[in-house]
């Protein structure tokens, strides 16, 4: 009776464990992928203002929802696709940049934050900014 009992128990933990394994890979999944993820404006004079639109397109097979788009400081602002993007749609982060107080090599880092499976998208915005011409 015991041994009847024994394996009872083992054959119920075993088919517990198995049913707590789940295949993600079969569920529904966004995914972000961004056609050029830098851009450099080159030279521009201080005060002035460039933007640049990133594109992008949903591969996965579940909508994209972009939660927010994060900058490295206040001198660039970012406007950003905020309806859900459906598998094989495209979006768009336009982002501005004010080089107003900026002298020099710039480097602007700009997370798009959504329900990406490879989390975490960075974009890049580079360029020099040279004094302004009297």
């Amino acid at each position: 009776m015991k041994t009847i009992s024994l394996i009872l128990a083992v054959f119920l933990f075993g088919a517990s464990q198995l049913e707590a394994q789940v295949n993600t890979d079969s569920l529904p999944k966004a995914r972000l992928l961004i056609k050029t993820d830098t851009y450099d404006f080159g030279y521009m004079e201080t005060g002035e203002k460039t933007s640049h639109t990133f594109q992008f397109e949903n591969v996965g097979n579940a909508p994209l929802i972009i939660d927010k788009v994060l900058t490295t400081c206040g001198c660039t602002v970012p406007d950003w696709t905020k309806e859900p993007v459906s598998p094989g749609n495209s979006g768009q982060v336009k982002v501005v940049f004010d080089s107003t107080g900026k002298m020099g090599r710039q480097n602007k880092v700009i997370t798009i934050r959504s329900n990406n499976t490879e989390g975490d998208v960075r974009l890049i915005l580079s360029g020099m900014i040279i004094p302004k011409k009297e």
